[in-house]
């Protein structure tokens, strides 16, 4: 089977040469090369599994906001340590409650380790610190290993987001019920866990709903753990 692999750290020379091979190569490993380069990601291999990255890292932007317990939180909450960087919303009812599962299934297999997890909620009108602290209580992980954060205004997280080439949307036709009996669009967001690195930077972002590529993050995790 044909394989395409594009490998992290690639030169701007690289990058060139890639266009054009990615130009001229007829089928779809060289349009999909042609494509990565194009968005400004590649992969790095973690024990024979594949993982998006991008091809240079890539600092958070700054926002302030708090968590679920109500402690003040901003870019600076990722300096000096590996975290785990999600967006979601606690009312989500698709992609959300399989990547809060392998949050928490991945904070135990991490419990040994000084990684953390910041979600970063898509939805600061109804997600209330209240509200998130009650939502990480129900996966019984701690609040100092997995931090829920509201900006409490929707634009900041848009430009976080654009900024790692992602985007948020509403969903046409997607409607949630909250709790009160009202309503909310769906919201389509990110669903990749991005890796930042004790300088603030992204350098991963495998998929936060596939279990093969989360076990390779943790191992990622504690290797660069090792070697820091």
């Amino acid at each position: 089977m044909l394989q395409c692999r594009w490998q992290r750290g690639v030169s701007e020379r690289g990058v060139m040469i890639a266009l054009v091979i990615g130009m001229l190569l007829a089928g779809a490993c060289g349009a999909f090369a042609l494509l990565m380069v194009m968005n400004g990601t590649g992969e790095e291999i973690v024990d024979e599994v594949v993982l998006r990255a991008p091809l240079e890292p890539v600092p958070v932007g700054s926002f302030r906001g708090v968590d679920q317990l109500g402690r003040e939180v901003d870019e600076g909450v990722f300096r000096g340590r590996w975290t785990v960087l999600t967006f979601g919303f606690t009312h989500c009812p698709t992609a959300c409650p399989i990547m809060h599962g392998e949050i928490a299934r991945m904070v135990g297999m991490l419990r040994d380790v000084p990684a953390q997890v910041v979600t970063m909620t898509v939805d600061p009108a109804n997600d209330t610190p209240e509200q998130m602290r009650a939502y990480v209580d129900r996966f019984e992980v701690s609040h100092d290993r997995w931090r829920f954060v509201t900006t409490g205004d929707i634009e900041s997280v848009h430009r976080i987001v654009q900024g790692l080439g992602y985007f948020l949307s509403d969903i046409p036709g997607s409607v949630v019920e909250l709790p009160d009996g009202g309503t909310m669009m769906n919201i389509e967001h990110p669903t990749r866990f991005f890796l930042v690195d004790p300088e603030g930077r992204v350098v991963l972002m495998p998929s936060g709903t596939n279990r093969e590529e989360v076990d390779a993050l943790a191992r990622t995790i504690r290797s660069r753990l090792r070697g820091s």
